[in-house]
C-alpha cells in the first residue's frame, strides 16, 4: 500500500519512539503537526505499542491515601515515579473524591 502523506523524517520517528508510550499519540500528533491516525499507524510499524491509556493503573487504598496526603509536597512527575503509574492517574487521586482503580 502506498503512502499518502508526506514522509517521515528520523527526527519525527525519534519522538514517535522516544515519547509514544509515555504520551501516547494525541501529543506526539501535535508535536509533529500530523493526525492522530498517521502517528498510530507510524508507531504500529515502528514496532512501538502499549501505552499508558490503554490499561488502568491499579492502586491499593494505602497507596491511594498516601498520594492524596503527598499532595502539595512532591510534583505529580515525582509522585509519579515513585508509584510507578502516569501522572494523570496522581492527579485523579488528587482531584477526585473516588478513585475507583483501588486494588
Amino acid at each position: 500500500m502506498a503512502s499518502r502523506g508526506a514522509s517521515w523524517e528520523p527526527w519525527e520517528e525519534r519522538v514517535v519512539r522516544k515519547y509514544y508510550r509515555t504520551m501516547h499519540s494525541t501529543w506526539c500528533a501535535r508535536v509533529l503537526g500530523r493526525s492522530k491516525s498517521a502517528v498510530n499507524q507510524k508507531a504500529r510499524s515502528l514496532g512501538v505499542t502499549g501505552g499508558v491509556y490503554r490499561s488502568h493503573s491499579r492502586l491499593t487504598a494505602d497507596q491511594v491515601r498516601a498520594i492524596r496526603e503527598a499532595k502539595g509536597e512532591k510534583t505529580l512527575r515525582e509522585l509519579s515515579a515513585e508509584y510507578g503509574v502516569h501522572y494523570n492517574t496522581i492527579w485523579q487521586v488528587q482531584a477526585y473524591a473516588n478513585y475507583y482503580h483501588v486494588l
